[in-house]
Parts: C-alpha cells; sequence; structure tokens
C-alpha cells in the first residue's frame, strides 16, 4: 500500500497548495502538487486546478537515497521520502526544488503535468 507524506498544504489568499511526496508499492517514489484557486484560474481558467507529477522510477530513488544520506540506506524511497518532507516542510516552492536537486544530481526522472 503506497505511503503518503506530507511536504506543505499551504492557503494563501484563497489559493491552495499541496505537495506530498508517496511511496509507490514497486519501490518508486512521486512528488506530487496541487494547486487550485484564484491563481489556478486566471492561468487555465475558471474552476481549474494544475497537478504536477515527478516520478523517480526504483534505481533513480537509489540513487536520490545515496545523495541525501551519503550512502545507501534501508528503505531508500520511504528514508527519501521523509527526509524530503523534513526539508522542504510548508515550502510553496518544495516541488521545484526538489526537481532542481534531481537535475543537478543527473537522478532520472518523469514529469507529468495536468489542468
Amino acid at each position: 500500500m503506497p505511503k503518503r507524506h506530507q511536504i506543505a498544504k499551504l492557503f494563501v489568499d484563497g489559493n491552495t497548495l499541496d505537495v506530498t511526496a508517496t511511496v509507490e508499492d514497486d519501490g518508486s517514489l512521486t512528488i506530487f502538487e496541487l494547486s487550485y484557486g484564484p491563481a489556478a484560474d486566471a492561468w487555465y481558467g475558471e474552476g481549474r486546478d494544475i497537478e504536477v507529477w515527478l516520478t523517480i522510477p526504483p534505481k533513480a530513488v537509489q540513487q536520490l537515497s545515496e545523495h541525501l544520506f551519503g550512502q545507501l540506506v534501508d528503505n531508500p524511497a520511504d528514508g527519501a521520502a521523509q527526509l524530503l518532507a523534513a526539508n522542504y516542510e510548508g515550502d510553496g516552492s518544495a516541488l521545484r526544488k526538489i526537481q532542481e536537486v534531481l537535475d543537478q544530481n543527473d537522478i532520472r526522472y518523469e514529469r507529468v503535468m495536468w489542468t
């Protein structure tokens, strides 16, 4: 069963931003951002939300874990999710910053956006 870690849940000027890190059953890690409210309405139309997923496959999760902890750890996806949640707690830019870490360290991921 997937295990979800809350990174940020913000309510600002009528806008909602929710960012989570989910350890998937296959050992991959999904960073998910959901935003809605006046800002999303202004960009994409009334009543629309914005969803962005960063999916890090299991082998890349091991690379991320090594980068974060300096070594391999037991259950790298859960360890990475917990550390990312702690490091970016309450940060509305968490998804972008995590993506930058992945890019800077050549850690493979897939990015999908839906509105």
